[in-house]
């Protein structure tokens, strides 16, 4: 049943440790949208133009075929969008209140509510995430941080809240990633998923613009846990039309299956880290709690705010 893709081990593609070699005329074209980009956004420490790396630069240009103009496009497009949605201060917000997290008093009920939040956008992903439907955790076997998505634990049908919680997951993942990694692994496990809990249409629409243009040479390894079968055949339909290095990243495995639970171990065990219900040794439950104090990781932010 399990339908492969790359990713078991280090990739080639940068992701995992030293840089990809890369040719003169990539360089020239790198150069180019560098020379470009400093003149238009002057890059300084501590503010949002700090996001326009070297790294990020040439993630663009490899979603964009090293084309320069249409990097160049698709980076002002990005950064005119990281501005309105508030990227920056919903990660500066989030990361302050993880400090009023790890001060509340202890409770005995992991799943007792946060203290409020003082902004309401940190409220909202406080909301959202309650119960444990989207966070990043450990990391796979090629070292990529883990975001994992649960469908079936939707608790909202608000577009803007799914969102926030949406993009505030994406960048904790960059934030996690060590020296060297510029990719992230998702598994999205369909347990208890139905058209009932399913998100809108819009949100979904929106969900894939942000990751496709806004996030672009963000996925390493994409894992499909318990996929309806309609849902996998539909995919293996629309596989011919996918882009073919997308479509590599993809991989749809079933619990019961004992091939497809070996696989899994394979993709994810490495790391030391894939949580007991799939199958692994960590025995770590999600905790709102837990997850935005400080101590689990909720005031970290991502490398150009450091």
């Amino acid at each position: 049943m399990t339908e492969t893709a790359s990713g078991g081990g280090a990739p080639d593609d940068g992701s995992v440790g030293p840089p990809i070699a890369r040719d003169e005329a990539h360089r020239h074209a790198f150069m180019a949208l560098r020379q470009q980009l400093d003149a238009e956004f002057p890059r300084v420490a501590g503010t949002p133009t700090a996001w326009l790396d070297d790294g990020c630069l040439w993630r663009h240009l490899r979603a964009r075929n090293y084309n320069v103009s249409s990097a160049a496009a698709q980076l002002r497009d990005t950064f005119a969008w990281r501005q309105s949605f508030g990227v920056d201060p919903l990660m500066a917000a989030t990361a302050a209140a993880a400090a009023t997290v790890s001060a509340a008093p202890p409770t005995a009920v992991a799943t007792a509510p946060l203290p409020p939040a003082a902004d309401p956008t940190v409220q909202t992903v406080y909301d959202e995430s309650a119960t444990g439907k989207q966070f990043v955790h450990g990391t796979c076997a090629a070292g990529r941080p883990v975001l994992y998505m649960r469908p079936g634990a939707q608790n909202s049908k608000d577009t803007r809240g799914n969102l926030l919680q949406l993009v505030y997951s994406l960048e904790r993942g960059v934030g996690a990633m060590r020296p060297g990694v510029e990719k992230f692994t998702l598994l999205i496990d369909f347990t208890g998923y139905s058209l009932r809990v399913a998100p809108s249409f819009a949100t979904q629409r929106a969900t894939l613009a942000i990751l496709q243009h806004h996030y672009p040479e963000r996925l390493g390894l994409a894992v499909l846990w318990g996929a309806p079968r309609l849902f996998h055949l539909a995919y293996k339909a629309l596989r011919p039309f996918v882009d073919p290095v997308t479509a590599a990243k993809v991989v749809f495995l079933y619990p019961g299956v004992p091939a497809d639970v070996a696989r899994l171990a394979e993709l994810f065990e490495g790391g030391g880290e894939l949580l007991a219900e799939y199958g692994g040794t960590s025995l770590w439950v999600y905790s709102n709690r837990e997850y935005f104090a400080m101590e689990g990781g909720g005031g970290v932010l991502p490398p150009h705010m450091r």
